[in-house]
């Protein structure tokens, strides 16, 4: 073999030496990337577990506020019947205050308290009403991902 022979093989010898280097390198790049991506995927899926657990949550809490609103409307009702009911009884007072002259003061302030009573009651329950449907919305755009939005109320 000739001396430029030798030199060639010697080159391509010492060339493949490097590539066979920079192979080893790549593939423990390669390997460390696979790592890191395996425990990104682990944490990924830990994060879904916990945002299912969440969701869960929200609708636990959701049903919840169902009951309530539920609730609220029921008393609502109540609240109307019990109104209706005093209206009715307002009628008969008036048709003894023709003949009660000296108890048609007391009975006009009675009435009074009651409508007072029975209105703040109502204004009670509407805010109630109101702030629930508030929580609701606030908590339906939290699940969607959306920001909240200000809303004023009365």
């Amino acid at each position: 073999m000739s001396e430029n022979r030798i030199e060639q093989i010697y080159d391509m010898v010492t060339q493949l030496i490097k590539i066979v280097g920079n192979t080893t390198v790549a593939i423990e790049e390669l390997r460390e990337g696979q790592q890191r991506l395996e425990k990104r995927q682990e944490n990924l899926e830990k994060n879904q577990e916990n945002i299912i657990i969440a969701i869960e949550e929200l609708r636990e809490g959701q049903q919840r506020l169902e009951k309530r609103q539920e609730n609220l409307e029921k008393n609502q009702e109540n609240i109307l019947v019990a109104i209706e009911e005093l209206r009715e009884g307002q009628q008969r007072l008036e048709k003894r205050q023709e003949n009660l002259e000296k108890r048609q003061e007391n009975l006009e302030k009675n009435q009074e308290r009651f409508k007072l009573e029975i209105f703040e009651k109502l204004d009670t329950l509407d805010n109630a009403v109101n702030y629930l449907a508030h929580k609701s919305l606030e908590h339906d755009m939290k699940i969607f991902g959306q920001k909240p939005k200000k809303v004023l109320r009365d």
